[in-house]
């Protein structure tokens, strides 16, 4: 179907793995489940058809066999022949023609649809990878390709952060209880900027909070869960994330809090909106 030229930091993502956590499997799935759905739904696709999720550097594939694809993200410089191309629009490419896909905002994540059904073989009920795949693996995919796609004159978008303070909806964690008054109320007023350490594993932030917190046992954790290590390091757990930590869990994470993390993109602001 393709040949990839240059694979960047790519991996296959569908929308996850569960029921498995209790044997320390990961959930895994894509970072942005919004901009996920809107590619699979402007393409025609069944809701759950996995696709090409990267960052930073985008993917250059010269296409075996005409098919259809979508990019959604924030992403600068896609271009079918050289010729530029939007985010958010269904195009065509045909046989011989290269595809590049972007160079993608800083911390952030995009996503390659194509229409089809895929064909490949699921691992634990998912095709969801656990980390960096490599070219050849990219040029195996096995999509059964439509002829048409659906929406082909429509362009979405999911709503991007850019440079506005990013509030995400939290609950207090299980040592929450532990921190000293003062780092509670720094946490609740400040604004915090994401650090360049951003993988699928967990987003770090620059300013840290100093803490007496003592030291834990292992325990669960989930993708939202922000921990506090002895040095102040604030880390926010993500999809890839381990199943349990020893650093203290000070707070949780919305679900769309964290969908909404992922697009805020290296230095951006964020507040921490603790209901309590």
């Amino acid at each position: 179907m393709m040949r990839v030229l240059s694979s960047g930091f790519a991996s296959f993502q569908d929308e996850g793995r569960f029921g498995f956590r209790q044997k320390g499997i990961p959930y895994a799935g894509a970072m942005d489940k919004d901009a996920f759905r809107l590619c699979n739904v402007l393409l025609g696709n069944a809701e759950n058809t996995p696709m090409i999720e990267y960052s930073k550097t985008g993917l250059i594939i010269q296409a075996l066999q005409p098919f259809w694809f979508c990019v959604i993200g924030q992403v600068e410089g896609i271009k079918r022949n050289e010729v530029i191309l939007s985010t958010g629009k269904v195009y065509y490419v045909g046989e011989g023609d290269v595809l590049d896909t972007g160079k993608v905002r800083g911390g952030t994540f995009a996503y390659l649809g194509i229409a089809g059904v895929y064909k490949g073989t699921k691992i634990l009920g998912s095709y969801s990878d656990m980390e960096h795949v490599h070219k050849q693996d990219l040029n195996a995919l096995n999509f059964q390709l439509r002829q048409d796609a659906f929406y082909n004159q429509s362009r979405l978008s999911p709503i991007f952060t850019s440079g506005k303070t990013v509030h995400l909806d939290c609950f207090p964690g299980p040592e929450w209880p532990l921190l000293l008054a003062e780092a509670k109320e720094k946490i609740k007023a400040s604004t915090f900027h994401l650090s360049r350490e951003t993988w699928r594993m967990g987003f770090t932030l620059l300013e840290r909070i100093e803490n007496e917190l003592p030291a834990i046992a292992s325990a669960p954790v989930l993708p939202g869960t922000v921990q506090c290590t002895p040095s102040g390091k604030m880390i926010v757990l993500m999809k890839d994330a381990q199943t349990t930590g020893g650093y203290p869990r000070i707070l949780q994470l919305t679900k769309d809090a964290i969908h909404n993390l992922v697009r805020v993109g290296w230095g951006g602001k964020i507040k921490f909106d603790v209901y309590l």
